[in-house]
Parts: structure tokens; sequence; C-alpha cells
């Protein structure tokens, strides 16, 4: 579902990965706005794990 696709627009405060496509119509319309702050780990993209990837290759 959302492999490949930016999930910036999930930071934009509490929401869920159903609802990305409202919340990209909300923005374009001008009653949701962008965000203006995000983690250091999201930029970065620091998110790997050996042990983390190993579980999840094995539930393929």
């Amino acid at each position: 579902m959302t492999q490949g696709k930016n999930l910036k627009v999930i930071l934009t405060g509490k929401s869920y990965l159903e609802y990305v496509d409202a919340i990209y119509k909300l923005q374009e319309k001008g009653l949701a706005l962008k965000s203006k702050y995000y983690t250091d780990s999201f930029l970065n993209n620091n998110n790997f794990s050996k042990d983390l990837d190993f579980i999840l290759s094995s539930l393929k």
C-alpha cells in the first residue's frame, strides 16, 4: 500500500495511513496545514535494524 510512497503527510498530526489521500485533499483545499517540523529520525532515515530486518524477512 505505502511502499515507495512519501509518508511526510502522516506527520501532520494524529493520522493513519488509511487517511493519507484525504489529508492530501484537505491540504490542497487549504483546510489542513503541511507539516512544519520533522523528527531527526525521519529526515535521516536512520531506522535500520539487522534484527528487525531478519524478523520481517522471515515473515514473508
